[in-house]
């Protein structure tokens, strides 16, 4: 049960990194995609004006790809501590039922030993 929860767990970590990292790409994909476009009007006009303007969007994108990399980081790591916390809570749990049925045995077979001890004193006192 544990192991199922774990590698469920991780292939979620595993889905959500793999479309952090798609959408940090394709967001790299589309700021590249601005900057060669900035750069043919540049070329085009013979702006100077035009390429610091590419330049400071390459730089915003940057950033903004770089944000959004670091919140998927953050979102991956709260839900492997999320996982983490709840597989320790279902050990932790399995371990009490564990330690409640092993003192039902022990409560049980000490009845029985004590059943069997009364029956032999009374048979003893019969005997007597």
């Amino acid at each position: 049960m544990i192991k199922d929860k774990r590698e469920k767990a991780e292939k979620k970590i595993a889905k959500e990194t793999k479309e952090s990292e798609k959408a940090v790409h394709d967001i790299e994909k589309d700021a590249e995609d601005q900057i060669e476009t900035e750069k043919d009007k540049a070329s085009e006009d013979k702006h100077a004006a035009h390429m610091e303007e590419a330049k400071a969007s390459l730089e915003a994108a940057k950033l903004k790809a770089k944000k959004a990399k670091k919140e998927e980081h953050e979102k991956v790591e709260a839900l492997k501590k999320k996982v983490d916390g709840e597989v320790k809570d279902q050990k932790v749990k399995e371990t009490d039922d564990q330690f409640q049925k092993e003192k039902a045995i022990a409560k049980e077979k000490a009845k029985k030993k004590l059943r069997i001890e009364m029956d032999a004193k009374k048979e003893l006192d019969r005997k007597q």
